[in-house]
């Protein structure tokens, strides 16, 4: 299983010079599809850390731009057993990146994506 602590920030650039120039730290790997369509992904420990660049006009999109993204194998039985037990969660949705994922809060307000690794869209 993978686990990703992610962010999502307008200082994008900046943030990937602090993390490769000065903490050394490798690419594992990257995108750059468009001009707001970037992200940056690097080992960090056991888990991985995930750096999304988010516009300026758009700080709000990602619930104060960080989140858990945490793999699962059985995707469709967690979802189901989040909405018996009465949590608010989005719909499974078929990622471009080859993810199908889910969001829903912690009781505390933390953001957490469960994902399942399929073919890329």
């Amino acid at each position: 299983m993978e686990t990703r602590f992610c962010y999502a920030t307008d200082n994008y650039t900046e943030s990937r010079h602090f993390y490769e120039s000065v903490l050394g730290w490798y690419v594992y790997s990257e995108w750059n599809r468009s001009q707001t369509d970037r992200g940056v992904v690097y080992h960090a420990g056991s888990g991985l850390l995930e750096i999304l660049f988010c516009p300026p006009d758009k700080a709000s999109r990602l619930d104060g731009g960080f989140y858990l993204y945490l793999e699962v194998a059985e995707l469709d039985t967690l979802h189901t057993a989040l909405e018996k037990a009465g949590c608010a969660t989005t719909a499974p949705q078929q990622q471009p990146w080859g993810h199908i994922s889910f969001s829903v809060h912690d009781p505390a307000g933390l953001h957490l994506k469960f994902f399942k690794k399929t073919a890329k869209a």
